[in-house]
């Protein structure tokens, strides 16, 4: 059974007669098979299981109506959990690793979304992240079988730049007649989180905002599973950077890439191991340091097959970050963001699942 993500989506999937590209997941098999209903997917960026515990009050709407507690992928961060839910794959199979990727072929460090490098300069005439890791969306696959297949985001045409907006939609949508699935998104309270910290008055006072919105509506939804969830959780930084540690830095042939705590390390020639030892000698006891042959063979970023290029993207290290240490690239980072993800910790990596 694969309780994560991947099998939410494969799980959809099948329930629109699109042979699996990955294990389902069997709970949600269960509680959707042979239905004649939409599926809806409401993502609530950053809503981890944890920090819903801590932000909403007991016996609220979405802990009421929580299924299960289940995984996002690696690392849990926006890019590639999101893919993930594009695609039904993990991200070693659609290779959108995170939020910052080094694609060889231009030899730069590429933010996915807004195409640039580290210089704030577009990194090339043509989109990255699309040119080099191409992939068929689910929707995609599910309009193939004669189903209606829809995206509602802020991010995508039509676009969507309210909450309330995208709640009605769905509904318009679901009133429709046919069987249809619906992925909305909204970016909240991630956005707040990185901004203020993860228990900030802000943060509760808009997950309570956003749960009493959904709950408003669910009275409204009919001939609908309704799921919500999140693609990561959040944890509060600890921050350190990079430059504080010469002995590290300067054994760095390029900026990290990925995620700031789940960092893709490429060490000058001949510097390996001055790397690996200079890293170790600082955080051995706060980050987890696999070689690219150990991230491969313990399927760090997910199942086989892999990505054609992903090997290529590794560096030789990835430093997965097991406390609240985080070490960003530069000083502007560590002062943007109060709240992280993408590590290794339970409260960054576990999401709810809730059925309204």
């Amino acid at each position: 059974m694969a309780k994560n993500i991947v099998g939410l989506m494969n799980s959809f999937l099948k329930y629109f007669n699109v042979p699996v590209l990955n294990q389902s997941f069997d709970f949600v098999d269960n509680i959707i098979a042979g239905a004649q209903k939409n599926i809806v997917l409401i993502l609530l960026d950053g809503m981890g299981s944890l920090n819903m515990q801590d932000c909403l009050k007991e016996n609220s709407f979405f802990k009421r109506n929580k299924i299960c507690d289940y995984n996002s992928v690696f690392p849990p961060t926006t890019v590639a959990a999101t893919a993930s839910y594009d695609t039904g794959l993990y991200p070693s199979q659609h290779a959108r690793l995170g939020w910052t990727m080094y694609y060889p072929e231009i030899d730069q460090n590429v933010e996915v979304y807004s195409n640039k490098n580290e210089f704030k300069e577009q990194a090339a005439a043509f989109n990255a992240a699309e040119h080099f890791t191409p992939y068929k969306s689910v929707h995609e696959y599910i309009r193939e079988k004669g189903f209606d297949s829809y995206v509602l985001s802020p991010y995508q045409e039509p676009s969507f730049n309210s909450f309330d907006d995208i709640l009605s939609e769905i509904l318009r949508l679901t009133e429709c007649g046919g069987t249809k699935y619906i992925y909305a998104y909204w970016g909240e309270p991630d956005s707040l989180m990185h901004k203020k910290g993860v228990r900030h008055k802000d943060v509760i006072d808009n997950m309570r905002q956003l749960e009493q919105k959904v709950e408003a509506f669910a009275a409204r939804l009919k001939n609908t599973f309704c799921f919500v969830s999140a693609d990561h959780g959040h944890i509060d930084a600890d921050g350190r950077v990079l430059c504080s540690y010469p002995d590290i830095a300067e054994n760095l042939l390029r900026l990290p890439t990925i995620e700031q705590r789940a960092m893709n390390l490429f060490a000058k020639p001949q510097n390996k191991d001055q790397l690996k030892k200079a890293f170790e000698r600082h955080f051995e006891d706060k980050y987890t340091l696999y070689s690219r042959e150990e991230v491969l063979d313990t399927k760090l970023f997910g199942e086989k097959p892999y990505h054609p290029s992903l090997e290529s993207f590794l560096g030789d290290f990835i430093a997965v970050a097991n406390t609240p240490l985080t070490l960003f690239n530069s000083i502007d980072q560590l002062n943007a963001l109060k709240g992280v993800h993408g590590g290794g910790t339970e409260k960054e990596k576990t999401i709810p699942l809730i059925l309204l």
